[in-house]
């Protein structure tokens, strides 16, 4: 009998020793893409870690930083959320989930965490424009639409952002070419203007 639960000790202690083994292992290939800026690949990696029971602080803090990276600000904002619910959240971690806060619009909550961060850094110089004025992401939040912004004729389905007017063009960022296989997770795109200022309906023009 004892021999026969030595044995079966010996198999649980060999299957959770070598399961770990490959979460750590797929934890430390998620890392590799992520550092090499694969954020799309890391996504995925990092997913599957936190799936199989390693839902670390660390996989999620770089499983919210990825999705930031690629301006998916909503699933971003997903998992920082998350993040905020562990006790070795830093105050890097509340800065980021502040960051995707106001960029989906939600400043009240915002405006909470950033009391959070200065409870936890109060010499942190990146809350002096919040105690300066404590009030405008509320104030952002109420105030009336001044400006009607509407899509044009080239807007991709990832992130276009930072136009400038250059000579007849419109220079601009975005990430619709996205690719795992790249380094980096933008691309400079220009598209023609009219003598007016209108926008030519033209695709994607890669500089």
């Amino acid at each position: 009998m004892k021999k026969y639960q030595l044995v079966l000790f010996l198999l649980f202690f060999s299957a959770g020793y070598s399961f770990a083994q490959d979460v750590s292992k797929t934890i430390l290939k998620s890392d590799k893409e992520f550092n090499e800026y694969n954020y799309a690949e890391a996504i995925k990696l990092y997913k599957t870690t936190i799936l199989e029971s390693d839902s670390s602080s660390h996989a999620l803090r770089r499983l919210a930083a990825s999705y930031q990276f690629l301006h998916q600000i909503v699933e971003a904002e997903l998992w920082y959320s998350k993040l905020m619910h562990r006790k070795d959240r830093t105050v890097e971690d509340i800065y980021n989930y502040i960051l995707v806060l106001k960029r989906n619009d939600k400043y009240r909550l915002a405006e909470k965490m950033y009391d959070e961060m200065a409870r936890l850094s109060p010499k942190d110089t990146r809350l002096l424009q919040f105690q300066n004025n404590k009030n405008y992401l509320g104030q952002m939040e109420d105030a009336p639409d001044l400006y009607k912004i509407s899509s044009v004729s080239f807007n991709s389905t990832g992130e276009d952002f930072a136009p400038v007017v250059y000579r007849k063009e419109i220079v601009f960022l975005s990430s619709k070419s996205y690719s795992t296989k790249k380094k980096a997770n933008l691309d400079l795109y220009s598209v023609d203007m009219e003598e007016q200022g209108n926008l030519k309906k033209n695709p994607f023009l890669r500089v």
